[in-house]
């Protein structure tokens, strides 16, 4: 079958490309040329990605004999229609969501806004976001932490597919 059949979803900050990278550099799997294709949904800029199904398909050598040709466009997660649209496309394909410990995700984002020039590199975290503890899970009241709310467990060293 000529379709993708792995996508990877996910917020921003929370390890895409890194898991874009590994993917592409397993022997079954093709990742797309290029990370963000933005073919599904209308999540993505409008200057960017594939119109076509044509197009979309340019990006993957299908007569190559790889098990997984995969699309990595965080932005799939935001919308129950994008999700319609890919199971419409190939209703056996795989997701992968890679999610991010939300308080973890907002001091990342913090930083990168910094590297970016966003925000200035004096500003702290308290400072740029006055008023809006209830974005990350306090009250104007109520200290906000930094504990880890989540288990960690280890993710196994088996292939894709592989029950190991």
């Amino acid at each position: 079958m000529n379709r993708v059949n792995l996508f990877v979803i996910g917020v921003n900050k929370a390890g895409t490309s890194w898991l874009y990278y590994l993917l592409d550099h397993h022997p079954d799997v093709f990742m797309a040329d290029a990370k963000e294709l933005y073919y599904f949904g209308e999540a993505g800029p409008e200057e960017e990605g594939p119109k076509t199904l044509k197009a979309y398909h340019r990006h993957f050598p299908f007569d190559q004999d790889y098990r997984y040709f995969g699309d990595a466009t965080v932005m799939y997660y935001k919308s129950a229609a994008t999700a319609d649209e890919i199971r419409a496309y190939n209703p056996d394909a795989k997701l992968l969501a890679i999610v991010h410990d939300p308080i973890q995700r907002l001091l990342s984002q913090f930083q990168y806004n910094k590297q970016l020039g966003l925000i200035d590199e004096a500003t702290s975290l308290s400072e740029a976001l006055p008023d809006r503890r209830s974005l990350i899970g306090g009250t104007s009241s109520t200290p906000v932490t930094t504990k880890r709310p989540f288990r960690r467990t280890p993710i196994g060293s088996g292939r894709i597919g592989s029950r190991s």
